[in-house]
């Protein structure tokens, strides 16, 4: 008898430790949710958050409110959420910049595999390289021997030290045995905005952000980096085809949480992300951004592919040994 009422009385404890989480899973959300993201307004992840968190407003009846957090290449915005209580009304709008910009500080800020929990995918793209409509550079070839003939002089813009913007660029250098003048803003707006004015002379943005300013005649495409060229663009080469044997570099961006946000309510944002990714409300966006949807078959298999994005950029970062100065 007494051992029945010993397990009865482990056995209710352990119901009602357990009950908070499905509580809060049940009730979840009951407040407007905020969605961070660590880059300007206009710039490809922003647009991202403006659409899921239209659609995620419909479907789960809190507002979503998104707020631009930019600065330090991500971090900014990355180390707030990181802070936040992990009860899922603080979300991160991160891309890779966030497996990027991290491998770039001496004493990291965050830890992407460690610090967030990747709840789900949106979309992915590549870059551009870019020149001012007004430059007299008209293919890569020509920009890498405008680089030789002045080499560390000529001024390329990126979205701060570790961006993707960034390491497209060192890597182009890299690679061609050439040297330019880096000036970090905080965004891909900052990169085509300082190319029209004429501050800098090249930069490599995110597809998404300079497409319009392409097509209006304000910026000209050099190349894409994509592994094919992009029927938006259909005239701009692929990077390997203008500068042999060149690269490609793609981007992702998607949803994540503070670490230890309870996973009921992680597997709740999971199903009603995928849901919206693949029921095509977005695919206008998307493609006005010259990206592609993603969807993966779980959040464990976004998981999984941000911890080797983690790793791969971590490895990569130390090639071209870009770090920040004084950190």
């Amino acid at each position: 008898m007494q051992r029945r009422q010993l397990l009865q009385s482990l056995a209710g404890a352990a119901a009602a430790l357990a009950a908070p989480t499905s509580l809060w899973a049940a009730e979840y959300p009951d407040k407007a949710i905020r969605v961070l993201v660590p880059f300007q307004a206009g710039s490809t992840p922003d647009i991202w958050a403006r659409g899921i968190a239209s659609e995620l407003a419909k479907k789960m009846g809190q507002a979503f409110v998104v707020e631009n957090m930019p600065g330090a290449g991500g971090s900014i915005g990355a180390s707030t959420v990181k802070r936040a209580a992990p009860d899922g009304y603080t979300l991160g709008l991160f891309a890779n910049t966030q497996a990027i910009t991290a491998h770039t500080f001496k004493n990291p800020p965050y830890e992407l595999s460690k610090d967030f929990v990747a709840v789900a995918p949106l979309g992915g793209g590549v870059s551009l390289l870019t020149v001012p409509a007004a430059s007299p550079i008209h293919s890569g070839k020509e920009l890498i021997a405008a680089l030789k003939a002045k080499p560390g002089e000529v001024p390329f813009a990126s979205g701060g030290n570790g961006s993707v913007a960034h390491l497209a660029v060192e890597q182009l250098l890299k690679q061609t045995g050439t040297k330019a003048l880096h000036v970090p803003y905080k965004g891909s707006p900052d990169i085509i905005s300082s190319q029209i004015s004429g501050q800098t002379d090249f930069g490599m943005p995110i597809f998404g952000s300079a497409l319009s300013f392409v097509k209006g005649g304000q910026l000209r495409a050099l190349a894409i980096t994509g592994e094919k060229r992009s029927p938006l663009l259909p005239d701009v080469p692929t990077l390997k085809e203008a500068l042999p044997p060149g690269f490609t570099l793609s981007s992702w961006a998607g949803v994540f949480a503070p670490a230890k946000t309870p996973a009921p309510i992680v597997q709740r944002l999971f199903k009603e992300i995928d849901a919206v990714m693949r029921s095509g409300t977005l695919n206008t966006l998307a493609e006005g951004m010259g990206s592609d949807i993603m969807t993966l078959e779980s959040q464990q298999a976004f998981q999984a592919f941000v911890n080797a994005e983690d790793q791969r950029f971590g490895t990569l970062m130390k090639q071209v040994d870009v770090k920040v100065d004084g950190r």
